[in-house]
């Protein structure tokens, strides 16, 4: 809907007059911004940038090793020194930027490093490299969301791939798993310590990894989980336990997070993954099923306690989740058609229900 059709349609309700219009439009019309021109800027920068990277590709081989490193340096420097002085004079976009060149200058360094040199290894000690060199500078100078969802990206892969390398042999291996799946919890954690709008883009970034990665460990009920395999995941379990309480304190302290919802996004999830992973179980049904009322349970708390704190886009996102889990039920316990029939007729009332009792919290919410 454009501003001329938003306009007269809050003219027809009575929630503005002529004169309101009239200076919002003008407004707004100073607001505009030559989208296309942009656009075309940037188009025409992509190409340069295009361009330069094909030459030096082209040449690559003819470039000496010291002009490489030497260059390297120069434009990790210059990264730096921007980002310094865009701090210092209050520039947050340039300041974003130059953050984005630095951790990337620096990844792009470490593997032209290993290029050169002829060095070999691990991707996850490449990536752990990375963020221990890249990660300080975002979370001292980040201001924005963007910069938070990056920090977030950085940390999820990098120690994805450390729990990804690990086969779980030993204890020290074990504990590393738990650590990265401690991560989202330790991304909202700090997120929780202030209320900027870069610590609110890692609380973001931290609960949309935690509630898939919670939604998925469910699925570890439609397989046999022996006694040998509960004790490994308590092994894995326990830094979890200890970050995700670690995360639930500056959560209520702070008051970043409304109280009502500290604990369903939060623990919530964490009881979801201790249930999935510590209870020894056979590739059954009523494991199946259990995992099923698990994973509604968790969502049908967060359902409830986002309407009552007025959070309308997180109870759609919990509906939502519960419909598809629910339609993936049909499938996975497809019988006669009396029992799929009736199973689907209570799905059904389950998520009318859910979503009355949230348009009534809202209405409720907006009274008082």
């Amino acid at each position: 809907m454009g501003i001329e059709d938003r306009l007269a349609d809050w003219r027809q309700q009575g929630l503005i007059d002529s004169a309101a219009a009239e200076k919002i439009r003008a407004y707004e019309a100073e607001r505009a911004r030559p989208v296309w021109l942009w656009a075309m800027a940037g188009l025409g920068a992509l190409a340069l940038a295009l361009g330069i990277v094909a030459l030096i590709a082209a040449n690559w081989q003819d470039i000496p090793k010291a002009v490489k490193l030497g260059v390297h340096a120069l434009l990790l420097a210059a990264a730096a020194g921007t980002a310094w002085q865009a701090r210092e004079k209050g520039w947050p976009w340039a300041l974003e930027v130059a953050l984005f060149l630095f951790a990337g200058l620096v990844l792009g360094g470490l593997a032209l490093q290993a290029q050169i040199y002829q060095l070999s290894g691990d991707i996850w000690r490449l990536l752990m490299t990375w963020l221990g060199l890249s990660v300080w500078p975002l979370l001292l100078a980040g201001r924005t969301r963007l910069t938070a969802y990056a920090v977030t990206g950085m940390t999820v892969w990098a120690f994805a791939s450390v729990a990804a390398a690990m086969d779980g042999s030993t204890t020290r291996e074990l504990l590393a798993q738990g650590l990265a799946a401690s991560v989202p919890w330790a991304l909202v954690a700090v997120g929780a310590l202030t209320n900027s709008e870069f610590a609110k883009g890692l609380r973001e970034g931290g609960l949309t990894v935690l509630l898939p990665f919670a939604s998925l460990v469910h699925l570890t009920w439609a397989d046999r989980l022996t006694v040998e395999d509960a004790g490994a995941n308590l092994v894995r379990c326990l830094p979890v336990l200890a970050v995700a309480a670690g995360a639930t304190l500056p959560a209520l302290r702070r008051g970043v997070i409304p109280k009502s919802l500290v604990a369903p996004l939060l623990l919530g999830p964490l009881g979801a993954l201790l249930l999935a992973t510590l209870i020894p179980h056979p590739d059954a049904t009523f494991p199946r099923l259990a995992g099923v009322f698990v994973f509604a349970a968790m969502w049908i708390w967060i359902a409830f306690a986002s309407a009552r704190a007025g959070w309308r886009g997180l109870y759609g996102i919990a509906i939502a989740a519960l419909a598809i889990r629910l339609f993936i039920v049909y499938f996975e316990l497809f019988g006669t058609l009396a029992t799929t029939g009736l199973g689907l007729i209570v799905a059904g009332l389950l998520l009318i229900g859910l979503a009355f009792a949230g348009r009534r919290m809202f209405r409720e919410g907006a009274a008082g």
